[in-house]
């Protein structure tokens, strides 16, 4: 035995150009926000693996090092 439920949902209005807008930039911001903020904990995670890396691997450690120092993180 199967049930079939038909749900009519209410017809919303639609949004005004200038509040899309409005939303839109709204959305770049946190957006932008939220990369900004991933961005710094990674360079401070990927500053943290260079000083923990350097006895035993001096090559990796420079590299990190370089990322960081080259802001390869905010280029994306």
């Amino acid at each position: 035995m199967s049930t079939t439920v038909h749900v009519r949902l209410p017809h919303a209005a639609p949004l005004a150009p200038g509040f899309k807008a409005q939303l839109a930039r709204t959305g770049r911001s946190v957006w932008n926000g939220l990369h900004a903020v991933g961005a710094a904990r990674a360079r401070r995670e990927l500053v943290n693996l260079a000083i923990a890396s350097e006895s035993t691997h001096p090559e990796l450690a420079a590299h990190l090092r370089r990322v960081v120092r080259e802001d390869w993180l905010s280029k994306g």
